[in-house]
């Protein structure tokens, strides 16, 4: 009995492992890459693999070739961690590109169907980091490789047979179309890099590093990605190169990260002493980027051609998992650059945040007076400069995950709340100062005998943004203050101008009522005037506007003479 419980038990276990295993099936794929893999068929597969993955998958065009062919660059992933992938640097070499396609491919379906590869959960891969793949680095030399002149406007047949040394077989070419190596254009010791004299099928420099157009849009992507880790793909040896002068921690670093690729493939890692050809991309990558770079070579030797399609499927046994693995490794290694930088940008945030404390003496503990209320240069000078500062660091902020975001998020906040209050302060005193100017010009204007509507309604403006700059100042006394120098100041000249102009209006009806004969509406609109005149002491007086005002209400007398109390 307790035998078949065993039996019982392990057959479920079996079941629930089947159940939740997911396989990826190859005859799902979209990519086959056990045939001549051509540019065009790359070109449709990219369309239809961004048309099932649309979220998953990304395209750009990253420039053209010589001869003018897209430069296909696809990125596979949502993290914010970039690796990058490359294939057919060299045309005779393109069965890496069946291996960047058959990668994407089989990535994507993996992460849809939520599988694994050899021990790699894909989508916690592919969260994490974004694998950017140029499947085709030179496109016209591998349809040349491939199909050869026929391919090729006639005017260059001579060209490149000349390039080919004599030959229309062109099953042994390595350069572009130009007849330019592009593994050999990087400037990392390009001028030292072994070279024929002219252009050639193989091996020729170029005039200068990153003249070619392929080379360049490589280049182009690589600085926007900002990648950490790159694969370059190769076909000869089964062979891992690394160990491009690293030194110190990198050279631990990747010596590690080599060790598990080469355990990983099978393949050796080969450390030459010496780069007589030094101007490959991992070259640059690793010595200009400073970033971990390996040269991977999927197939045995094969003397001047390419390797048969039937490598491939051992290429893919050995490196199918290669992918996830400088997306994880990447990640982490993100991850590291992002604390480091997290921690630079900690302790420049820690002086801004220091500095901005300084803000609060201007705006609030030695406001003391009302003449305190004001904007001192040193603190519109510390005001402006905090404000850049912070910009500045948050613009850095930005790429960082979240994790990091959300740890100096406090430091941030505070340096915010400090000009905040700064800028509450200095939007007070503007339009407190504002104000106070265009009272002082009405005021002017009433004590000449001038009652000027525009005027006073200008003023009334300003006194309302003063009202509602108030409440948002920092500290209660210093509410009171501005209230003091401003609020009271000005709002007892526009309460003397809006009365002014009430008893203004009201003698300007009644003459128009008199004037159209309506004796009894002019006679309310004189009885409402002399009411209004009767609370003359609530109000700062300016004896030129009384005077006019005066003169005004007894030009009525003739029609309606003033009342007893007058």
């Amino acid at each position: 009995m307790q035998k078949l419980k065993v039996v019982l038990l392990a057959v479920v276990f079996l079941l629930t492992g089947l159940i939740s295993y997911q396989p990826v099936s190859a005859a799902s794929a979209i990519v086959n890459p056990n045939k001549t893999y051509t540019y065009s068929h790359m070109a449709a597969d990219i369309a239809k693999l961004k048309k099932i993955y649309p979220d998953l998958i990304q395209v750009k065009i990253i420039g053209k070739s010589e001869f003018g062919r897209n430069i296909y660059a696809v990125g596979l992933g949502k993290g914010k961690a970039t690796a990058f992938i490359n294939g057919s640097h060299h045309a005779r070499e393109w069965l890496t590109t069946n291996f960047n396609m058959y990668m994407i491919d089989r990535y994507a379906a993996a992460y849809k169907n939520g599988s694994s590869v050899k021990g790699y959960n894909v989508r916690t891969v592919l969260n994490s980091s974004t694998l950017w793949f140029v499947p085709m680095v030179n496109p016209d030399g591998v349809t040349l490789q491939q199909s050869g002149l026929k391919a090729f406007p006639a005017s260059y047949h001579a060209g490149l047979i000349k390039m080919n040394n004599g030959s229309k077989n062109f099953k042994r070419w390595k350069s572009n179309a130009k007849g330019v190596d592009l593994n050999r254009q990087y400037d990392a010791k390009w001028a030292g890099t072994d070279s024929p004299k002219s252009p050639s099928y193989r091996d020729y420099k170029g005039t200068a590093p990153h003249t070619a157009s392929e080379v360049k849009a490589v280049l182009s992507l690589v600085n926007s990605i900002d990648a950490d880790m790159a694969l370059s793909y190769h076909t000869t040896g089964k062979i891992l190169f690394w160990n491009y002068e690293q030194s110190g921690s990198r050279l631990t670093r990747d010596k590690n990260l080599g060790k598990k690729l080469s355990s990983m493939t099978g393949y050796r890692m080969y450390t030459p002493s010496i780069f007589k050809n030094a101007a490959g991309f991992s070259e640059w990558f690793s010595r200009m980027k400073q970033r971990t770079a390996f040269t991977i070579e999927i197939s045995p030797y094969y003397n001047e051609t390419n390797p048969p399609v039937s490598e491939f499927k051992g290429a893919w046994s050995e490196n199918q998992a290669a992918g996830l693995f400088a997306g994880a490794e990447s990640a982490k290694m993100y991850g590291v650059r992002m604390d480091a930088k997290a921690a630079t940008l900690k302790t420049k945030l820690t002086s801004v945040r220091n500095s901005a404390k300084k803000l609060q003496s201007y705006y609030y503990t030695n406001v003391k007076t009302r003449a305190d209320l004001r904007k001192d240069k040193a603190f519109m000078q510390l005001y402006a400069k905090t404000k850049s500062d912070l910009a500045a660091i948050q613009k850095s902020l930005k790429p960082l995950p979240v994790k990091n975001q959300n740890a100096l998020a406090p430091l941030v906040k505070e340096i915010n709340l400090y000009i905040t209050r700064s800028t509450s302060f200095i939007t007070a005193i503007d339009h407190g100062d504002k104000a106070v100017s265009q009272g002082k010009l009405l005021e002017s204007k009433l004590q000449a005998g001038t009652i000027d509507a525009a005027l006073h309604k200008q003023l009334a403006s300003a006194v309302m943004k003063a009202q509602k700059a108030q409440p948002v100042l920092y500290g209660n006394h210093v509410k009171q203050l501005f209230d003091q120098k401003y609020l009271k100041p000005v709002a007892a000249i526009s309460a003397a101008s809006k009365y002014a102009l009430d008893r203004l209006a009201l003698l300007t009806e009644a003459e128009k009522q008199i004037t159209a004969g309506n004796q009894a509406a002019a006679q309310e609109k004189l009885e409402a005037y002399d009411k209004l005149q009767q609370q003359s002491s609530r109000y700062k007086q300016y004896p030129a506007i009384e005077k006019i005002l005066a003169e005004k209400r007894l030009g009525t007398v003739p029609h309606f003479p003033e009342p007893q109390s007058l």
